[in-house]
Parts: structure tokens; sequence; C-alpha cells
């Protein structure tokens, strides 16, 4: 959320450079899918059940945001890692929609 909000305010003071452009916010480095669900895991206070399968046509190995572009047209590099990510997410998330029920 917070690098969303950066980019916003970065791209509009650079609009006639970032105008129409799609970037990627993430942190630029790549995160494993089991380190990913043992976060949100860490921070939901939940153990997810989890079916291990062969890898699937069309799954990719390696994956993560390139911000080349956030940094060239926003003046931009996200600062946030996946556990401050994740937590502020879920902190968020359950202040919005789990304290409203």
């Amino acid at each position: 959320m917070e690098g969303i909000y950066q980019v916003a305010i970065k791209s509009k003071q650079n609009k006639s450079k970032a105008e129409a452009l799609v970037m990627n916010i993430g942190k630029g480095e790549p995160v494993g899918l089991l380190n990913f669900i043992e976060t949100i895991e860490k921070y939901t206070k939940h153990n997810f059940e989890k079916e291990f399968v062969d890898a699937q046509q069309g799954d990719v190995t390696l994956t993560f945001a390139d911000t080349n572009q956030l940094a060239t047209y926003c003046d931009y590099l996200p600062k946030i890692n996946l556990d401050q990510g994740v937590s502020l997410f879920i902190k968020w998330y359950e202040n919005y929609y789990i304290s409203k029920n």
C-alpha cells in the first residue's frame, strides 16, 4: 500500500515522464512461494493446509518485480520487504474488514 501511494505522488509530480505507463510495484527481489505462504501464516496465526503437486504447465520457477521504470520515471525504489509488507497488509485488512463485522 505504501508503495502504491508513493508512486502515485511521484508520478503525479513527474506527469510528463510517467503518463500512461504500467509499472510493477514490488521490492525487486524474488521471494519463494513457501516463504510467502509462511509469512502470511505468521501474521494471520493460521497454518494453511498445503498440497504439494508436480509443477503444472505454465508455472514459472522464478519471478519478481522489475523496478527499473519506478526508478526512472518516479524516482522511487520500494523500501518495504516481504515481512513488513505482509504485516502491514494483514493489520490493514483486519482493521478494515474484520473489525467492522
